[in-house]
């Protein structure tokens, strides 16, 4: 029965496939640091258009009955391995201290390992990243538009708050920027 499964519908079963690992990996894992949180309304915000831009691609996809381009599923597939990959290494780099949320925990180290090395925040380029491949991998253009005017300003509005909390806690040690 597998393999009368169509194209279209083995997309689908790895599209679902990877957002179950990822909403498993972030609702699903060990009790977070106590700590205090900062602007929480927005880690809401940002959760809520996460998974309506998820929608968006799947409804894209299913509704509108987009034709597919194999280039463009490639490609796509190859953005979501990067960002899965990426999203990883960032998770593990922060270790206990990873948190949905802006937190300051007490005591707290200033992660500079992993792809913190390179980058300031590696964490939230894997979200973009799997966004634009989810969209590229279903072929969902519209919804590109979606992301790009929903969910990405959202993100930038998240790295400034944070990068503001980080300053204020750990003052000239942390060289703030993006």
């Amino acid at each position: 029965m597998l393999f009368n499964m169509s194209v279209k519908s083995i997309l689908i079963l790895v599209f679902i496939t990877g957002i179950v690992e990822r909403l498993f990996s972030m609702f699903f894992r060990k009790k977070e640091k106590d700590g205090i949180v900062k602007y929480g309304l927005l880690t809401y915000l940002l959760v809520t258009t996460y998974l309506f831009c998820l929608i968006a691609i799947l409804y894209e996809f299913v509704v509108l009955h987009r034709n597919l381009n194999v280039t463009s599923t490639l490609i796509g597939f190859f953005i979501v391995v990067i960002a899965f990959y990426l999203r990883k290494s960032s998770i593990q780099a922060l270790g206990d201290f990873w948190s949905i949320h802006i937190k300051i925990i007490p005591a707290q180290p200033i992660i500079t390992s992993g792809p913190y090395r390179w980058l300031k925040n590696p964490y939230y380029i894997s979200v973009m990243f799997e966004l634009v491949g989810w969209s590229l991998f279903l072929n969902s253009f519209l919804a590109l538009w979606v992301i790009f005017a929903l969910h990405f300003p959202l993100i930038i509005i998240r790295v400034f708050f944070e990068e503001k909390t980080l300053i204020t806690f750990y003052g000239k040690k942390y060289k703030g920027g993006i």
